[in-house]
């Protein structure tokens, strides 16, 4: 997953410098931001097609890649302190290929780290159409559809690179967290384009996809948040060797702890 990660910020910000004059202004907003792929062995099931989980997973990837290529201006990136183990020479050899001036932290990325923000994930919807065999080249076109105050409502297709069919539809919502507070995706492209964002059409209407979404989202926080239901979850959810082992007793407890995720038939 990081090795994964690693890769795809770097490949968006080494085509975003190889192709910043050509990349039109609002990608991801105005028009979507394309990540491509093919599924390996390791992505696949038994029924030799992408896994279901892959498609959040690679979702996920496409969004990374995505904050790479928005960038105002050639970025460093600075993926946490740097006394980092892992990100301190990925940072000086992102210094060495991208140079900027004033050692200046800029893009989506680069925003994030220099306020000290977090990008999370709140909820998400999968809708699959058709299978993807191994080796079968997709795409992943990634659009933001919708913004309020708290939330980015973000739109990922599957889709075929020749002949544009639709694989799978997939939903995220995801915020911007300043220590408690929320960060509008409009304040954090303000500040990434430095007064330029007005050029962005920031999308104003709710389309009905998030509208359903929005309506799904508020009945499962309803039985989420129960916390009778919970209690019964827990319950139903506790495996019988688990309860069979918690008696009095250092060892048995321990054993307990152990053992409640192996996922026993007995």
């Amino acid at each position: 997953m990081v090795v994964r990660i690693f890769w795809n910020v770097g490949a968006g910000l080494v085509h975003r410098a190889l192709n910043k004059t050509s990349i039109k202004p609002g990608m991801g907003v105005n028009y979507p931001a394309v990540w491509r792929a093919r599924p390996g062995l390791l992505d696949c099931d038994i029924n030799l097609h992408l896994n279901n989980a892959s498609y959040l997973f690679n979702m996920e990837l496409a969004r990374w890649h995505f904050c790479a290529l928005v960038q105002s201006t050639v970025p460093i990136l600075l993926f946490c302190t740097p006394s980092c183990c892992f990100c301190l020479p990925i940072s000086a050899f992102l210094r060495v290929i991208f140079p900027a001036e004033n050692n200046r932290v800029t893009g989506i990325l680069g925003n994030v780290a220099k306020h000290r923000r977090v990008l999370l994930v709140g909820s998400q919807a999968m809708r699959y159409r058709h299978p993807i065999p191994p080796f079968r080249p997709y795409e992943i076109r990634s659009q933001l559809v919708f913004a309020d105050s708290d939330w980015m409502y973000f739109l990922h297709q599957f889709q075929c690179p020749t002949s544009g069919k639709l694989y799978a539809e997939g939903l995220c919502r995801a915020t911007c967290k300043e220590g408690r507070a929320n960060v509008s995706a409009a304040k954090m492209y303000a500040e990434v384009f430095e007064g330029d964002a007005a050029t962005l059409k920031m999308p104003e209407e709710m389309p009905d996809i998030v509208k359903e979404f929005l309506e799904w989202d508020a009945s499962s926080r309803v039985s989420m948040e129960s916390a009778a239901e919970l209690a019964q979850r827990e319950i139903q959810t506790t495996m019988p060797s688990t309860r069979a082992l918690a008696k009095p007793g250092a060892a048995n407890s321990f054993l307990a702890r152990v053992t409640e995720s192996w996922n026993l038939p007995f």
